[in-house]
């Protein structure tokens, strides 16, 4: 696929789970069915863990272990280059035909209150700089999930 093409559409809505083999009974979506936009675009995310000199960082932060793979297959934290746009949002280099001045930031899965995946947050570690990728958190909230999952804690937001 190149920079231009449509992503492909992974969600597989259209796709009978009950037609799954008999011996399965794990998340349909660990074999690709039925995930969303977010999970399917956090699964092409590198895992932290593939960048030792970025797991390193985390470690001296104090972030480890569950904080660090999460709940689930689609909570774990990711690394990606990402180019940070205007607004607080960012596109993943991959996407982009130019993607000058990228930076590898950690890809945060953000939940909603459903507890779905709904937005990706990348943080750039070195500049604290906090973008959503499809801005359906903003700024503040970006921020005070990003805080809550890597720190534990929570604080008011003053942007």
């Amino acid at each position: 696929m190149n920079a231009l093409s449509k992503p492909q559409d992974l969600s597989n809505e259209h796709l009978d789970v009950e037609a799954l083999p008999e011996p399965y009974s794990g998340d349909p979506k660990l074999l690709g069915l039925g995930m969303t936009e977010c999970e399917a675009e956090h699964g092409r995310c590198a895992s932290v863990f593939e960048y030792p000199h970025l797991f390193e960082r985390l470690f001296a932060l104090g972030i480890r272990g569950r904080a660090i793979s999460g709940g689930d297959a689609f909570d774990a934290l990711g690394a990606e280059p990402v180019v940070f746009l205007p607004g607080a949002r960012f596109s993943f280099a991959r996407h982009l035909l130019d993607a000058t001045g990228y930076k590898l930031a950690v890809i945060v899965p953000a939940r909603d209150t459903y507890g779905e995946v709904a937005d990706l947050i990348a943080v750039d570690l070195d500049t604290d700089t906090i973008a959503a990728w499809l801005s359906r958190f903003d700024a503040c909230e970006a921020r005070l999930l990003v805080r809550s999952r890597l720190f534990s804690e929570t604080e008011a937001c003053h942007e």
